[in-house]
């Protein structure tokens, strides 16, 4: 189902053609994708990005369409020679490390930026992260969400349109389908991820 057919499908299902609420599908529709963003991290949203790291400033930006983050390595050049895992430090465990000698690999998020250390000028950060699902609107609809579930977008509607029109009966009962279809949107991406035989644990002798 592609953006129209989801805002007719809702309001066929709400039963509601007054214009106050037609007019506000859209903020309605923004509602539901941050509460999808908020809630699922699965493989569709995965992409892989290099940073240049240059010591000119002391942080790095992400990716305009980045969530959260999955993965990041520092590798010594553009040709992925060595690379290391960073881990996650809040920004004032960073500010501790900054101040002492050592080999710990650390990363924060600030302010959507990304602080590393240590500061290896012409190196690159090698980073998994998850994206956020693609807006659905007028000129953008089609996405990859709205190709596979495009249920959720509906119920998703529904929750909103029914506590616009203050009935918290209906909006509690969309709510709850609406949060099963995306505990099924995890579970589907688990299966893929997993799926094949059992993992075996092999003793080398």
């Amino acid at each position: 189902m592609n953006y129209q057919q989801i805002k007719e499908t809702a309001l066929r299902y709400a039963d509601r053609s007054d214009v106050d609420v037609i007019d506000r599908i859209d903020d309605f529709l923004a509602i539901v994708e941050a509460r999808i963003n908020s809630t699922i991290r699965i493989g569709n949203q995965s992409k892989r990005a290099a940073i240049l790291v240059n010591t000119v400033t002391s942080y790095l930006g992400l990716p305009t369409d980045f969530l959260a983050m999955r993965d990041i390595q520092l590798s010594s050049d553009a040709f992925n020679s060595d690379p290391k895992t960073m881990a996650y430090f809040s920004p004032e465990q960073m500010n501790k490390l900054r101040d002492q000698e050592g080999t710990t690999l650390a990363y924060t998020i600030i302010a959507d930026q990304l602080q590393v250390y240590p500061m290896i000028d012409g190196s690159i950060l090698e980073i998994v992260y998850y994206t956020r699902v693609p807006a659905l609107t007028l000129t953008n609809p089609d996405t990859w969400l709205s190709a596979v579930a495009p249920n959720v977008y509906v119920f998703g509607l529904l929750v909103e349109i029914n506590a616009f029109v203050k009935d918290a009966t209906a909006s509690e009962l969309w709510d709850k389908r609406f949060l099963s279809e995306l505990d099924n949107i995890k579970y589907m991406d688990q299966l893929d991820r997993w799926s094949g035989t059992a993992l075996q644990i092999r003793i080398e002798v």
